[in-house]
């Protein structure tokens, strides 16, 4: 059984956390953090990261994540022009947790379209579940 996790992270080494919430006109989701602060481990973040989530739960589809990422991308005007502050980068990240150690990750074309064209990098990491093969 896989779930999904599915986000839209603004990365910047240039601009805090505040200055790009400020820059987006909308505050950061969970996971968000700026440059500089603690990480675990003891190290410090060297980027800073403002995350807009799906908002669904990790059993929705991806497609279903990734439509409603689009939705609110464009609900923030994300996917428009010139919306970033200069230096910052735009990240369509998906997160793939399976219990198996092969699997098949089917997203049509069309749903990545709007990202793609913005400019949005992809990001697809894939993480083993507890008690996984």
């Amino acid at each position: 059984m896989s779930e999904y996790l599915a986000s839209v992270d603004i990365v910047s080494r240039s601009h805090s956390l505040e200055q790009l919430s400020e820059a987006l006109c909308a505050q950061p989701g969970g996971g968000s953090h700026s440059r500089g602060e603690p990480r675990p481990g003891g190290r410090r973040w060297s980027v800073s990261v403002w995350r807009l989530s799906s908002d669904q739960h990790d059993e929705t589809s991806l497609v279903d994540q990734v439509r409603r990422l689009e939705e609110r991308s464009r609900e923030l005007e994300l996917l428009s022009p010139g919306r970033l502050p200069q230096g910052a980068t735009a990240i369509l990240n998906i997160g793939v947790i399976s219990d198996t150690s092969t699997l098949t990750v089917d997203l049509p074309p069309q749903s990545l379209l709007p990202f793609l064209k913005a400019g949005f990098r992809l990001e697809i990491s894939f993480y083993p579940a507890e008690g996984g093969d």
